[in-house]
């Protein structure tokens, strides 16, 4: 089947789905609203009679009423669901996008909220402290130690009774650990004076390729060595080792091609979806904890990262990760620093009929949800229609080639490009 086929696959799929639903959701009700006034009519008039000098049983008129507000709300279901707008352009053939990054942002969004109410309640103590492992996803190799003191406090903090740095004097303590070894039980120490409380913390294995490559050779005064690999054909990681090859980091995120470090930092480039860099990057700003602290488009990273994924099995770069002293963690939101992009709006309403009647764009494309970005590499010269699930107007962006833009999603964005004012459906949904 060609794109200038009269015969439109993709139409009669829309509307022999929407046709049969309707008919089967009527049937099903007038029968079963049918069904039940007979065996009801039937039980009142057996049991009390139907009627009574002048007077309608009441059992049958609250029957009748409670079998009129179930129909009125099937018929509510079909108005909002069946008919209303453009919901029939979100059906079960369109191909959903994941979004992994829209998932991890939420969790941490949700872990930051989750810390500052810990802290304000207080419950927590040195000898009892609150430990969340992995707080926000995607470093399987960090936790927090999190409780109050009566008074403000610093410690030294040992992992596996290595001194690693100081925490800075607090009542407060929301204590920062990374760089714990994969696949171990590991003692997290806090000593102060007379004073040491010891914790444990155990992780799962993780990748711990090296590639025999010799580590310690390669860290000069650095204390860990941080490789991007491609290890599982198609996705590209970051994990970091100590100096006797020990994995402690292992970011886990779909696809990194680039990597800077700066001021205890991860800059790095991310996309959701492996393309061999087809497509553009967005650049990830991640503290050591896995904290996702910005989003931006950083147009140097490329040129100036300390990484970059090329033909080999990895690159790398020698990091070090502590300070002297630590300060108290600080669960900020993340920040975007990227507007929407501009967009030209027509009524939905108006374009209807071209969007009902769309045929199936047939060339290849790619496509990637990352939060509300959305990377993409299209051959054609089009406009990118971007129809929100019950909003009144579809957004419009010029699209060609390779490139990025920024969109709002609320409920979802069904995908269609405008060609020569020829509309095609990319089969596709955008979810947030």
């Amino acid at each position: 089947m060609t794109a200038d086929n009269s015969y439109n696959a993709h139409s009669k799929l829309k509307k022999d789905f929407l046709g049969y639903q309707t008919k089967v959701f009527f049937w099903w009700m007038m029968k079963s609203i049918y069904n039940c006034l007979i065996i009801l009519y039937n039980k009142v008039r057996i049991e009390s009679g139907f009627m009574r000098e002048k007077e309608i049983n009441r059992v049958f008129v609250i029957a009748t009423f409670v079998i009129f507000a179930i129909a009125m709300v099937f018929v509510t279901y079909y108005i909002v669901n069946v008919k209303n707008g453009n919901s029939k352009y979100f059906q079960k053939y369109n191909r959903v996008e994941k979004n992994e990054l829209s998932t991890v942002l939420t969790k941490q969004n949700a872990m930051n909220k989750r810390i500052k109410e810990e802290i304000e309640k207080g419950e927590y103590t040195a000898e009892k402290p609150l430990i969340i492992k992995n707080p926000y996803e995607i470093n399987p190799l960090s936790a927090l130690i999190i409780f109050k003191t009566a008074e403000s406090i610093a410690y030294d903090v040992y992992i596996n009774d290595q001194y690693v740095y100081k925490t800075e004097e607090n009542p407060n303590h929301i204590i920062p650990i990374y760089g714990l070894y994969a696949n171990a039980n590991n003692v997290v120490a806090l000593k102060n004076g007379l004073q040491q409380y010891e914790y444990e913390i155990s992780t799962n294995p993780y990748n711990d390729e090296t590639y025999d490559l010799d580590i310690a050779s390669h860290l000069g005064d650095k204390t860990h060595y941080f490789l991007l690999g491609n290890q599982l054909d198609k996705e590209s990681n970051l994990r970091g080792f100590d100096h006797n090859a020990n994995l402690v980091f292992s970011i886990e995120l779909t696809s990194l091609s680039s990597m800077r470090t700066y001021n205890d930092r991860f800059y790095v480039s991310y996309n959701g979806k492996y393309s061999e860099n087809i497509m553009p990057n967005i650049t990830l700003e991640i503290d050591y904890l896995g904290h996702i602290l910005s989003i931006s488009l950083l147009d140097d990273l490329e040129k100036n990262a300390n990484l970059t994924l090329g033909n080999g099995k990895y690159i790398g770069t020698a990091v070090s990760i502590y300070q002297e002293m630590v300060p108290n963690y600080n669960p900020v939101d993340t920040i975007d620093q990227v507007g929407y992009t501009e967009a030209s709006k027509v009524l939905t309403k108006d374009i209807e009929e071209e969007l009902d009647h769309a045929k199936i764009y047939e060339k290849d494309f790619l496509l990637s949800s990352n939060g509300e970005y959305i990377t993409y590499h299209i051959e054609d010269k089009a406009i990118l229609a971007l129809v929100g699930r019950n909003d009144e107007y579809t957004k419009l962006i010029p699209v060609s080639g390779s490139g990025i833009l920024k969109a709002e999603i609320k409920a979802g964005l069904s995908l269609y490009l405008i060609i020569d004012n020829e509309y095609y459906s990319l089969m596709t949904t955008i979810t947030k």
